[in-house]
C-alpha cells in the first residue's frame, strides 16, 4: 500500500552483510538457524521452515510462529518470543506429530492456523505461547491446505482456504453463530454440507464431522460449523 510505514523509509540500499536489501534506518540479524539451539532456550530451531506470523503480547512484547514443512511426522510449528526491546526471551515447539506444514494463517482471536501441505492434510490451531496443546480442525477440510485467512465482517467470521494443487479450489468455511456466554465452548457439533450447484461449484465435499474445542472465547462463538469449496472447473 502507498502509505504503508515501509514506503516512507525511501529506496533500498545495496544488499548488506547478509543478503539484504533494505531502507535506510531498518536492520535486520539472524534470530535461529535450522539444526541449532535459539538463544534463551534449549529449543533445535526446525528444519524448512516455512509460513509464519507475529502475535502481540500484553507487555509490550511479541511471539514470532513458524511452521516446519517437513514430512513423516517430523513437521509441525515452532516460536520465539521477543520481550519488548527485541530481545530473544525463549523458543519453543507448538505443534509436534504433523507433517507438511506449509502456510496458515493467524486468527484476530490471537491464534495460529498452521496448514498440512499433504493428501488428507489437516487445519491445526495453535496457541502461540504454546500453553495450550494445539487442536485439529477436520470441519475445515482434509486435503492439500495452503494457506488460511480470517474475514470479520459485522460480527461475523468467515475463513477462507487455499489448497496447494494445479486443480485445487478455493474453500470458505462459514461458522453458524449464537451470541451468548463469554465461556468457551467446549464441545461444538459440526454438521455436513449438502450439495451445492452455484456458479463456481457443482458438486459436492463432504467432510466427517466432529466435536471441536475452542483455545479461548470470542464475543460471537460458532457452534455449528460447515465448509463448502469453490472450484473454476464447473
Amino acid at each position: 500500500p502507498p502509505n504503508h510505514v515501509l514506503n516512507k523509509r525511501g529506496p533500498l540500499l545495496p544488499p548488506n552483510e547478509l543478503g539484504l536489501a533494505l531502507p535506510s534506518g531498518v536492520k535486520a540479524r539472524i534470530i535461529a538457524r535450522t539444526g541449532e539451539a535459539v538463544s534463551n532456550s534449549s529449543y533445535i530451531w526446525h528444519p524448512a521452515p516455512d509460513g509464519g506470523a507475529t502475535f502481540k503480547l500484553s507487555d509490550g512484547g511479541w511471539i514470532y510462529v513458524s511452521n516446519s514443512e517437513v514430512h513423516s511426522g517430523t513437521g509441525g510449528a515452532g516460536a520465539i518470543e521477543f520481550d519488548h526491546s527485541g530481545k530473544i526471551r525463549t523458543a519453543n515447539r507448538i505443534l509436534a506429530g504433523t507433517s507438511g506444514n506449509c502456510a496458515g494463517g493467524p486468527t484476530p482471536w490471537g491464534t495460529w492456523l498452521s496448514c498440512e501441505e499433504i493428501e488428507r492434510g489437516l487445519v491445526y490451531e495453535c496457541d502461540p505461547q504454546g500453553r495450550l496443546s494445539a487442536i485439529p480442525r477436520p470441519a475445515l477440510g482434509r486435503f492439500m491446505h495452503e494457506a488460511a485467512a480470517v474475514h470479520y465482517h459485522q460480527g461475523k467470521y468467515t475463513i477462507y482456504l487455499t489448497e496447494d494443487d494445479p486443480e485445487g479450489g478455493l474453500y470458505r468455511f462459514v461458522p453458524e453463530y449464537k451470541t451468548g456466554s463469554q465461556q468457551a465452548i467446549q464441545h461444538a457439533h459440526c454438521r455436513r454440507l449438502p450439495r451445492i450447484c452455484s456458479r463456481w461449484a457443482c458438486e459436492s465435499l463432504l467432510y466427517r464431522a466432529c466435536p471441536c474445542r475452542r483455545i479461548r472465547p470470542m464475543k460471537t462463538i460458532p457452534t455449528h460449523l460447515s465448509i463448502s469449496r469453490t472450484s473454476r472447473r464447473c
